[in-house]
């Protein structure tokens, strides 16, 4: 398979007639993502805590065990290199190309540059072949990638709106619909195979991490070990942020469908925290009373927080749930503190959709720890709206104040 054709890029691919052998770190065209060597301003940017240190003393029997279980880590890239390159030619032959050739999705939209990513990944997997157990060599390998990262980070930064499309595809189209379900029976969970592309640069970082706790303090191998961990950690951090991302819509997904309530989702709504909470009526004091105080407090009810709302639900059977409200403090206001002394566990939160209209709750926790950590996530979660509603309402005003200055500029323009 020939290698991808990246735009903007002095490394040529591998296996070109002018390419030269893969560069040492040194070499690499400084406009790369990972193209400069380790320098005290970019080995400030890590925490020496990021960079393992074997265990001593270092005699050579000891060296010569910590370098034979780095040789098994260098292995492992090797051999998990080829199992990602098999999940990607899955991905395209079974489901991609198929879906282009039917016409049953835009899949340019959906897997942007996949095509490109299997092809880089193909050549990668030969190098890290050629360099065997070579620790050294392996990172000059890893570091071929640099000049391939522009068409990396399309792909994840496009990650959720892939999957919300293909989502969206899927429920309005009866053919697509079937057809991923004939697949997925066979091939495994399309969403599981686009996430692969998303998880495996972090796992080079971990993998380094690994190959670093086994390399001794003077190998001359560590500070190429080290830059390299550098470089992959700064590319990993928008992979990692992408699956957090993609991990906080699955769990809103989940609390959706445990209530059978799609309509929660929006397209700016996160999960925050959920707990099971003792909703208190009203009337209970808030000093404990002994057994006979909580004997009296009805069952514990699912309380789930999220980024501009408090959402209130009762258990069922199987996991479901059944919805009793949900507090949305997007346009009103809410705020959360301990009632009482911090060992009765309760939070008050008072919350208000609308000014001039409060409703205070309360609600017990299991332990004081608990409670404070839902009243600084509740205060927390209300702050951030208001400089979401502030960042809203001052981008909106400039954007009028320019359309009024355009105008007025175009009226003594005809004026003039």
């Amino acid at each position: 398979v020939s290698p991808p054709v990246v735009e903007q890029t002095s490394a040529l691919p591998a296996g070109s007639p002018e390419a030269s052998p893969a560069p040492s770190p040194k070499s690499l065209p400084p406009s790369s993502p990972m193209g400069t060597p380790s320098t005290p301003a970019a080995r400030a940017r890590i925490n020496p805590a990021d960079v393992p240190v074997p265990k001593g003393p270092y005699t050579e029997e000891r060296c010569a065990q910590l370098l034979h279980t780095r040789e098994n880590v260098v292995r492992e890239l090797m051999e998990t290199e080829s199992n990602y390159v098999q999940q990607l030619n899955c991905l395209l032959t079974k489901f991609v190309e198929p879906m282009r050739e039917k016409n049953l999705l835009d899949v340019q939209a959906v897997f942007p540059n996949m095509q490109n990513i299997r092809d880089t990944h193909l050549m990668l997997e030969g190098k890290l072949k050629i360099a065997g157990l070579n620790a050294s060599a392996a990172c000059d390998s890893l570091l071929t990638l640099g000049p391939f990262m522009k068409m990396y980070t399309s792909y994840v930064n496009g990650f959720m709106n892939s999957l919300q499309t293909l989502k969206e595809a899927r429920n309005n189209n009866n053919s697509l619909k079937n057809f991923l379900k004939k697949q997925q029976q066979k091939f495994g969970n399309l969403d599981s195979l686009m996430i692969q592309p998303v998880q495996r640069i972090p796992r080079y970082e971990l993998l380094l991490k690994e190959m670093l706790k086994n390399t001794p303090p003077d190998h001359p191998d560590r500070e190429h070990l080290i830059s390299t961990l550098i470089k992959m950690k700064e590319v990993g951090q928008v992979f990692n942020d992408c699956i957090k991302e993609k991990e906080n819509l699955d769990k809103c997904n989940q609390v959706a469908v445990a209530l059978s309530k799609p309509d929660l989702l929006t397209p700016s709504r996160r999960f925050v925290l959920e707990d099971e909470l003792v909703l208190v009526p009203e009337g209970v004091p808030a000093e404990p009373q002994g057994s006979e105080w909580l004997a009296g407090l009805p069952a514990a009810s699912h309380i789930c927080l999220f980024n501009d709302a408090l959402l209130l639900a009762d258990n069922q059977p199987e996991g479901k749930l059944l919805y009793r409200d949900l507090l949305s403090y997007e346009r009103g206001s809410i705020g959360a503190r301990i009632a009482g002394p911090v060992e009765a566990c309760l939070i008050e939160v008072t919350f208000s959709r609308e000014p001039g209209h409060q409703q205070v709750l309360r609600f017990k926790a299991t332990t004081p720890v608990d409670a404070g950590k839902w009243v600084e996530q509740i205060n927390e979660a209300y702050q951030q709206s208001i400089s979401r509603r502030f960042s809203f309402t001052t981008a909106a005003s400039n954007s009028a104040s320019m359309q009024d200055r355009r105008k007025t500029t175009g009226f003594l323009s005809h004026v003039n």
